[in-house]
């Protein structure tokens, strides 16, 4: 049961991030499929034939009112408040200064030696 309620939201969620993804491409498709009843009722250069909008003054509209809504989110109900009321005391650290150093020889192995290898720098032969 816990598993279809969780396909369910799922795909609720991905629906909604799909439509909202599709949201522009739509309205071009919109436009493209009425241009002429865009251009004939509402365009705003229907007037001036000489600019020769065809009613793309309305898309420009509806892209920017689409593209306004996805950029703002809706913040209605999603805000919480949260009170903090309690001070915690803030502790002070001190550092002894008394450090003491002791002499440690490490012991140099053979394995650790890098050999086999060039110690001057190939340079070839200038023109």
């Amino acid at each position: 049961m816990q598993k279809l309620i969780h396909h369910t939201v799922v795909a609720y969620v991905a629906l909604l991030i799909l439509i909202r993804m599709f949201a522009m491409p739509l309205v071009c498709v919109e436009y493209a499929l009425n241009k002429e009843y865009i251009a004939a009722n509402f365009c705003e250069n229907k007037n001036k034939p000489q600019i020769h909008c065809n009613g793309e003054c309305h898309l420009k509209k509806q892209l920017t009112k689409t593209n306004d809504a996805a950029e703002k989110p809706d913040r209605k109900g999603n805000e919480k408040t949260v009170n903090v009321d309690f001070v915690e005391e803030i502790r002070a650290f001190s550092f002894n200064s008394q450090t003491a150093i002791l002499p440690v020889s490490i012991p140099a192995k053979a394995s650790f030696l890098v050999t086999g290898y060039k110690r001057e720098i190939f340079h070839p032969p200038g023109v």
